[in-house]
């Protein structure tokens, strides 16, 4: 799965002259929302996608426009017809999906390396395109703010139209959610891979230099091998933190989880059975909140189906965050700048 992520790493990389293709703005129903971006290069190559698959080779043939020019295009595409001849091509996506294709200038090449730094660092960017009346971008802000200051109401993208008809534009760029797995088993490979293919930055942690490697978890993020009280020191752990105990080790797995619960975290989930897990909690209850047995309950058999399962409910929980919604933002409601 391609995200923002790889986008800032390509764009970092690459050499070529490119454009950002963004949605802005959805009418009704659509396959991917606002804040969606893909990477075009002046080669033709890209990175990522806005629809199933029915408007990349239109958006190709305007990028080359846009490349010539060096002006940024707003297209409007109406994907609500059922029949092929319409840009829906029968997929049926009933929604109007705004998308604006923008040069990456050597200034916007530079601001983005910035946030990718502030991601880097655990702070969120809250990003402000000033648009004219046709949705020309006349101005890109971007502003670092603190994780812990964001609150739930910066969520949702989207456009505000200004009293004078034109418009702002904002999307909120937050940092990978961690999600720390406690034990370096088989069973944990295809739940890191999975987990670091999707959104997460994975850190991996065991007592046992044996089963931890490089080469054993190449996608994590990070690898901590030593006691239980080394890796919770070394975790640092917080609020914002997904965490997934499968050590397989009744005494390891105690010990981490009650070091652990002295902590505060958005996601527990727990391998093992029921009964299991009460024994771990004994004398006292399996908290409400903590996920056990661990995953959605699809009837999963095997590594790779429990991983999937596991990763489902992450995606849940991450998703499930209630909040407000950017489009209602106002500029005394940031946060101070960092």
């Amino acid at each position: 799965m391609t995200n923002f992520y790889d986008l800032l790493d390509e764009l970092a990389l690459t050499s070529q002259n490119c454009l950002l293709a963004t949605i802005i703005h959805v009418q009704g129903s659509a396959y991917l929302k606002e804040g969606t971006s893909m990477l075009i290069k002046e080669d033709g190559t890209t990175l990522g996608v806005l629809s199933p698959g029915c408007l990349e080779a239109d958006l190709l043939h305007r990028a080359q426009d846009v490349f010539s020019r060096g002006v940024p295009q707003h297209v409007r595409y109406d994907l609500r017809e059922e029949d092929d001849l319409s840009w829906g091509a029968g997929a049926g996506c009933n929604g109007i999906l705004h998308i604006l294709l923008e040069p990456i200038t050597p200034n916007l090449k530079l601001q983005f390396s910035n946030v990718a730094g502030s991601l880097a660092n655990g702070h969120c960017v809250v990003h402000k395109k000033e648009l004219s009346k046709d949705f020309s971008p006349r101005k890109n802000t971007f502003i670092p703010i603190k994780q812990s200051d964001l609150r739930g109401c910066f969520r949702k993208s989207g456009i505000v139209s200004d009293s004078d008809g034109t418009y702002e534009y904002i999307h909120c760029y937050k940092p990978k959610p961690r999600l720390i797995i406690f034990g370096g088993g088989e069973d944990a490979k295809p739940l890191a891979s999975m987990a670091a293919r999707s959104v997460f930055s994975v850190v991996i942690c065991d007592w046992r230099e044996g089963v931890c490697s490089v080469e054993s978890f190449p996608h994590a993020s990070d690898i901590l091998i030593g006691t239980v009280q080394e890796n919770i020191h070394s975790l640092n752990v917080n609020e914002s933190d997904f965490v997934v105990v499968m050590s397989h080790h009744f005494k390891k797995d105690k010990e981490f989880l009650e070091m652990l619960l002295i902590k505060k975290v958005r996601y527990l989930g727990i391998l093992g059975p029921r009964e299991r897990t009460a024994k771990l909690f004994h004398p006292a209850r399996i908290p409400e909140w903590v996920s056990s047995p661990v995953g959605l309950p699809i009837g999963a058999m095997g590594q790779e189906e429990i991983a999937i399962s596991i990763i489902a409910e992450l995606i849940k929980a991450l998703r499930a965050h209630g909040g407000g919604d950017l489009r209602s933002w106002q500029p005394n409601e940031l946060p101070e700048y960092i």
